[in-house]
């Protein structure tokens, strides 16, 4: 076992244990009881935080190669957010024990060249234009896909969309962001509420719309209502509506197809064999 997949399960034993903690503390009278609980869920938190500045060093290491890879200059990459801490809401169906990924989510690049110029993607998220880079990754998956002139992809676009390509787009978004935006971000928090790695489930997509901030009071958001800025919902980008289907009246079934269909691409190409890219 490498160091980073032993970080990753002491954290998630870490996280097991608040819950178990936090379950005895809302039924726990004793007042002196009470304290010592709540301390050590204090102590077991700062070693979560310990744990994962550790694994952020780990991830500046793999981001440096990645960078060198794609020939653009270092960005700096701070510590990434603590895990959300357990859903608490004991009638919520989505309850569930928290996890987090089996990797970290910034992975390294690929032996096959990237398909596409991701230059302006850069240099768009660097300016802070999450619109325009929002837009610019839909072209570019598209230019990848060969699928520009139409402006959707067909299932089988998404299954043999190249792991070289996903890992430089969620690159880019998740160090730009530092941490708030991207792929690996987004399938977090698809977990952490009891999604399963890999497979979709209809009734956890109106929950991860609802927790990105892409379902606002029941409805989902058209694509201009979108909140692009830093201040966004974590995992609220990139959207994966992509450029030609803004007006297309089908265009939330599409929506749900293109997360849908990246699922197990995104599961697969991080972490297949236990090993990232």
């Amino acid at each position: 076992m490498d160091e980073r997949q032993y970080l990753l399960e002491a954290i998630n034993k870490d996280l097991a244990l608040i819950k178990k903690i936090e379950d005895r503390l809302r039924c726990e009278d004793n007042p002196r009881r009470q304290l010592q609980l709540e301390t050590d869920s204090e102590e077991t938190w700062q070693k979560i935080r310990e744990r994962k500045a550790h694994l952020s060093s780990l991830e500046q290491e793999e981001l440096k190669k990645t960078v060198s890879y794609l020939q653009l200059s270092p960005l700096k990459l701070d510590p990434l957010p603590l895990p959300e801490r357990p859903i608490r809401d004991e009638d919520s169906s989505l309850n569930s024990e928290p996890r987090l990924s089996e990797e970290r989510p910034v992975v390294k690049p690929q032996d096959k060249k990237p398909g596409a110029d991701y230059s302006k993607l850069r240099e768009l998220l660097e300016a802070g234009k999450w619109k325009e880079a929002d837009l610019e990754t839909a072209r570019v998956i598209l230019e990848v896909t060969n699928r520009k002139k139409e402006g959707w992809l067909r299932a089988k676009d998404i299954e043999n969309f190249p792991c070289s390509d996903l890992s430089v787009i969620n690159n880019l978004w998740v160090t730009v962001s530092k941490g708030r935006f991207g792929f690996s971000v987004q399938r977090e928090i698809w977990l952490n509420f009891g999604g399963k790695p890999g497979e979709f489930d209809a009734n956890y997509f109106l929950e991860f719309g609802n927790r990105v901030g892409w379902r606002i009071n029941d409805k989902w958001l058209n694509y201009n209502d979108l909140y692009f800025s830093l201040d966004a919902p974590r995992g609220h980008l990139p959207s994966l509506q992509l450029t030609g289907l803004k007006n297309d009246p089908g265009w939330l079934s599409l929506w749900k197809n293109n997360f849908k269909g990246f699922l197990l691409p995104i599961e697969t190409c991080f972490l297949k064999d236990n090993k990232t890219l």
